[in-house]
């Protein structure tokens, strides 16, 4: 049986290909115009640069930082709480870097006048579909709070993600009777 013959290449499929080079590299003209340079998640190293949190990303990825002022007074406002809450210096602190988490429970969350004061809107976020972002403002004010208080980030180690818990928010609802409608709410899970 002969071997089978190759099919010779379109003219269509040619024209559209930019002509290489003796060393396989492409000589289709000048390169594009580079482009600002971005961070892995998305903005620029100049606004990365200008913004004081510098774990601003991590915490919050859906908004670059002074997209919107709000969220910036409300992480300011949920910064000075948490600092009134776990004082700097605090045997507290050291556990919540170990735990990588810190515990509130919404009633002390939603009823401190400071808080409330600051970001009215957070009762709303919290029940509605933004619980994600607030919670992400919450960790990111106390992840804030740790650099400042501990001094580390500045170039040297690393302040792992701080996730924020908050207890007893709505009614208590079995592991298993969660349903699929559930998804992006914000539920209470009893642990029996």
């Amino acid at each position: 049986m002969p071997p089978p013959t190759p099919l010779a290449p379109s003219s269509q499929s040619q024209s559209s290909l930019p002509p290489i080079s003796a060393s396989g590299t492409s000589v289709a003209g000048p390169p594009p115009p580079p482009s600002p340079r971005r961070t892995p998640l998305g903005t620029t190293e100049a606004e990365a640069a200008r913004c004081p949190y510098k774990a601003w990303n991590v915490y919050l990825p859906e908004e670059r930082y002074g997209e919107r002022p709000g969220t910036l007074e409300k992480v300011r406002c949920a910064q000075r709480f948490l600092e009134a809450r776990f004082p700097p210096g605090s045997r507290e602190r050291d556990a919540i870097v170990d735990k990588r988490s810190f515990t509130l429970s919404a009633r002390e969350l939603l009823g401190d006048e400071g808080l409330s004061g600051g970001w009215a809107s957070l009762k709303e976020e919290i029940s509605s579909g933004g619980a994600e972002a607030a919670f992400g403002m919450l960790g990111l004010a106390m992840h804030q709070s740790l650099v400042e208080d501990l001094g580390l980030n500045p170039g040297g180690e690393r302040i792992p993600l701080v996730r924020a818990r908050v207890l007893e928010v709505g009614a208590q609802a079995r592991i298993g009777a969660l349903r699929t409608r559930d998804i992006g709410s914000l539920v209470s899970v009893k642990v029996q």
